[in-house]
């Protein structure tokens, strides 16, 4: 039986499941970014052009690929989500830098990540409709958050295959975020501006 079966026999434990990894999900970004307790608000992510190699930032509210700024039109999306770590102080900003010039200064690219066509689109529509609704139009469409989560997919920096995130290759990939740096400590996540 594939996943997509389970998750059709079993739809109240699936959704119980999604609701316990978005909630777990929003809790390591808060504590990981000070929140409630005045800290700041990230409003920029780091992004990796894929043609050139460099970073660059993009509005947190962005869903990857976007459009990197190589790309010659709005058409082509050669940005995806990079995250960055660094064993030390984070650099308050890496846009343009490569991977090479980044690890010169102890800072890292853990992993890649992107959606994948189908679920990007409908990610796209639902926040379209909400912004013509306006806040007393009716609520957006509802987006499966298996399909969200399926739909997301991971590379190693160096690899060149993307999977799914929560395949095995994708778990694997996920667990390089537990390195630690050359004294011992565990690295932390770096974001523009911060």
């Amino acid at each position: 039986m594939n996943i997509r079966e389970w998750i059709n026999k079993n739809s109240a434990v699936a959704t119980i499941v999604a609701v316990v990894i978005l909630v777990i999900s929003l809790g390591i970004l808060i504590m990981n970014l000070g929140g409630g307790r005045g800290g700041p608000v990230v409003k920029e992510l780091y992004y990796y052009d894929l043609n050139t190699g460099k970073v660059f930032t993009a509005p947190v509210e962005s869903l990857p690929p976007v459009k990197a700024p190589s790309d010659p039109d709005e058409s082509k999306r050669s940005g995806v989500q990079a995250y960055v770590m660094a064993c030390g102080e984070c650099p308050s900003d890496i846009s343009g830098a490569t991977a090479e010039e980044l690890a010169q200064r102890n800072v890292f690219i853990v992993r890649l990540e992107k959606y994948d066509d189908r679920t990007r689109d409908q990610l796209v529509k639902m926040m379209e409709q909400q912004q013509q609704a306006g806040p007393e139009g009716p609520p957006p469409m509802m987006v499966d958050p298996f399909l969200m989560e399926e739909g997301r997919l991971v590379k190693p920096l160096q690899g060149d295959r993307w999977v799914p995130i929560h395949s095995p290759a994708g778990m694997q990939i996920m667990e390089s975020l537990q390195r630690r740096c050359e004294d011992g400590t565990n690295p932390k996540f770096c974001y523009p501006g911060m």
